[in-house]
């Protein structure tokens, strides 16, 4: 008993030098001249305290030490983030035409929220690679507008806005063409909005490896639908699996539904294999899709110097990779 006392005080001990450390870090970078020009002109876009402090927790460091980042160009980048995003609104008729997570998203979620709680790192974004992320969003057939937009700027942002363009055509290419395609029926192909893999934006947010891990794992069992006994009829009922269930599914509940017998040690030991042994021929084919979509994509905004464009983007990658 009396060792479990001092190893709580211990921890007590610990966690609280740890906490005085954090809280001394965050003054003094709050007391940044840097940080206190952002801090004045978060409060008039209206940012409330907790939103502030959550964003100079996350990005505050990046602010302090960059030369190139101020309040005059992160007031630009919410400027051009607020020009060309806007959650959508719903006219009371319209609220039981609608599924409950989007009516969630509608009402309660706005852009502070998500630069601050979700995301704050799109902060860091310059105009430019705004510019050039949006306009290359649109124009690869799956975003319906507006709505769309917001939709994964709130619940994948890293996934559709930081992410490195080339490693996120490759994730869709690889979903789009390779996964939808065996998972639906040829009929539904042109029924689908919000196109799957906007509905379920999380899985642009997985690795290369874990997509392709899931959907072999699947493919090889033949397994497109999950058949169920209805506890106090035993009528059996078949249900189709979705992207969701295939990409977005916790790992144990995947295994359970697919493969009953398998542990998650194994899976993973799979997918470690597929992702140092990879399958050329499928590879090649989505790396060929890759660089033919590139070249159509970069030349979109002609009024934009390419070498600016890119030394934009190389940087916020530097900053965005030094976690």
């Amino acid at each position: 008993m009396i060792l479990n006392a001092l190893r709580h005080r211990f921890r007590h001990y610990i966690f609280s030098d740890i906490t005085a450390k954090h809280l001394s870090q965050f003054s003094q970078l709050k007391s940044h001249s840097k940080i206190q020009s952002v801090v004045s002109l978060l409060n008039q876009y209206n940012f409330n305290d907790h939103q502030i402090d959550a964003i100079i927790q996350s990005i505050g460091k990046y602010i302090a030490e960059d030369k190139q980042l101020n309040h005059v160009v992160i007031k630009d980048t919410i400027d051009c983030w607020r020009s060309k995003l806007r959650p959508p609104t719903l006219r009371t008729n319209q609220l039981d035409k609608v599924n409950a997570e989007d009516i969630d998203f509608d009402m309660s979620v706005d852009f502070n929220h998500v630069v601050s709680k979700i995301e704050p790192k799109l902060l860091l974004m310059n105009a430019n690679a705004i510019d050039f992320r949006y306009d290359n969003l649109l124009n690869i057939g799956i975003m319906g507008g507006n709505r769309d937009m917001w939709r994964v700027f709130v619940y994948a942002p890293n996934g559709y806005y930081l992410q490195d363009w080339t490693e996120f055509l490759k994730k869709f290419h690889y979903l789009n063409h390779q996964i939808l395609v065996w998972l639906l029926d040829k009929k539904d192909v042109n029924n689908l909005h919000p196109h799957p893999i906007v509905r379920n934006s999380k899985v642009m947010e997985l690795s290369f490896e874990e997509i392709k891990t899931r959907y072999l794992f699947a493919y090889r069992t033949g397994l497109k639908s999950v058949t169920t006994n209805k506890l106090l009829t035993n009528i059996k009922e078949s249900n189709k699996v979705d992207l969701r269930a295939l990409m977005l599914t916790p790992i144990e509940k995947f295994l359970k539904i697919i493969a009953p017998n398998c542990t998650p040690e194994e899976y993973f030991a799979l997918q470690t294999l597929i992702s140092e042994n990879p399958i050329e021929e499928d590879e090649q084919i989505i790396e060929d899709v890759v660089e033919l979509t590139l070249p159509k994509m970069k030349h979109m905004k002609k009024n934009l110097n390419p070498n600016d464009l890119q030394q934009n983007l190389e940087n916020f990658q530097i900053i965005s990779k030094t976690e």
